[in-house]
């Protein structure tokens, strides 16, 4: 077993209790102060089942696993490996938004005699997860991009932006026709240390961290058709879009990562040009948002995240990507509530693209169970084993995000 300092092990496998529908627990309580966030219910969900007849669900659930993209479909009796990586894949790889393409930086990472590590990219190769046709790859001849880490970030079904920690720093392609661009919307003083960029699914909008003279940072919001930045934003990750482009979702904290004062964390809802709409979740104290672990169903009705304890040590919370002691919770927008299931998630969450199923794995290392939530009545259903270990190839991506996407077929 493999521990990470950004990951609270634990290998206590997750249980479940019966349904129960109980009133608002600790500090999340009803009340009509704006600050205060939504009623929280506690709905826990029942032990998992196998899917009764007639039951099933569409598409195909994709997974990072020792191979590359294993792929969950109720046709297949057992998870099939949809593309083989190999071991030269580095960190940023992502999914099209259709699910059908996975793009990666291939390389190498060179050690210095000072024991700094860098990688270099030698091409970023595009799979299809269908499996009907051959990778595309876009040669780079060894780019150099410093110790930072390089991201994908899929436009369309058809152009992704690579965004590295040199000039220029982010470059618009097109697998299929290896047309590479320079992409230049973003202002000049932006951090290219840190290669986040938050897109809004339609791209009329990013927040990205915003490098000042004075050497300081924050979060700022652009108008990419306008090439402005709107404002400065006081949040931190996770940020993710709704599908429709129309608001966000961030983590709101007076006391990020620092000092001997718990912080004091929340989710917040914010429209289109970072005005804020409203605060929906007060994070009970001593928790914290995983970051790996959130994602909007398809139709915007439904928000899931989890939170889990802050890791103490030197006196200091520090924040984690991740921890197995969590928390699963789904903020319904229409009901206006957000609803404890009293389960725990392993990495990643995937929504189907059709309904309000969601998918995601067991918590722990090993032989997991996938599992499938039936958001709308409360039904968790087994549906595969997948292995999963947290680091198991020493590849950060491969190794750190559990499901990734749930395909249409």
């Amino acid at each position: 077993m493999q521990n990470h300092a950004k990951i609270s092990h634990s290998s206590h496998i997750s249980r479940f209790i019966a349904i129960a529908r109980v009133s608002v627990i600790d500090a999340q309580e009803a009340t009509t102060t704006p600050d205060a966030g939504w009623p929280v219910e506690e709905r826990c969900v029942s032990a998992p089942t196998k899917p009764p007849k007639g039951w099933s669900y569409d598409g195909t659930i994709l997974m990072t696993g020792y191979a590359g993209i294993h792929g969950v479909n109720a046709k297949w009796d057992t998870p099939h490996i949809l593309v083989f990586l190999g071991d030269n894949d580095l960190w940023g790889g992502a999914l099209s938004p259709d699910g059908k393409w996975y793009a990666s930086p291939y390389g190498h990472i060179e050690v210095t005699e000072t024991y700094s590590s860098f990688s270099v990219i030698d091409q970023v190769r595009v799979f299809d997860t269908t499996g009907h046709s051959k990778p595309y790859r876009v040669d780079f001849g060894g780019l150099f991009y410093g110790t930072g880490y390089g991201q994908i970030y899929w436009q369309n079904n058809e152009h992704f932006l690579y965004s590295q920690s040199i000039v220029p720093s982010q470059v618009m392609i097109n697998p299929f026709t290896s047309q590479i661009d320079i992409w230049d919307k973003l202002d000049p003083n932006y951090d290219t240390y840190d290669v986040r960029l938050r897109f809004a699914p339609d791209w009329s909008r990013v927040v990205y961290d915003h490098h000042n003279l004075d050497y300081t940072y924050q979060l700022v919001l652009r108008d990419i058709r306008q090439l402005t930045d709107t404002q400065e934003l006081p949040i931190r990750d996770p940020i993710i879009w709704k599908p429709d482009s129309t608001s966000f979702i961030a983590d709101v904290s007076n006391n990020a990562n620092q000092g001997m004062v718990k912080p004091d964390e929340k989710l917040a809802l914010f429209d289109r040009n970072g005005n804020l709409i409203d605060t929906v979740f007060l994070v009970p104290k001593g928790q914290q948002i995983g970051r790996l672990n959130t994602g909007w169903s398809s139709d915007g009705r439904y928000f899931v995240f989890i939170t889990f304890p802050y890791e103490v040590y030197g006196g200091m919370y520090h924040l984690a990507d991740y921890g197995y002691e969590n928390t699963l919770y789904i903020l319904d927008t229409q009901e206006h509530q957000v609803i404890n299931t009293c389960l725990k998630s392993g990495i990643g969450f995937a929504w189907s693209p059709q309904n309000h199923q969601l998918a995601f794995l067991e918590s722990g290392d090993g032989l997991q169970n996938v599992f499938i939530l039936d958001v709308d009545n409360s039904k968790l259903h087994s549906v595969s084993k997948h292995k999963f270990t947290y680091l198991d190839t020493g590849n950060v991506l491969r190794s750190s995000r559990g499901v990734i996407g749930w395909r249409a077929d």
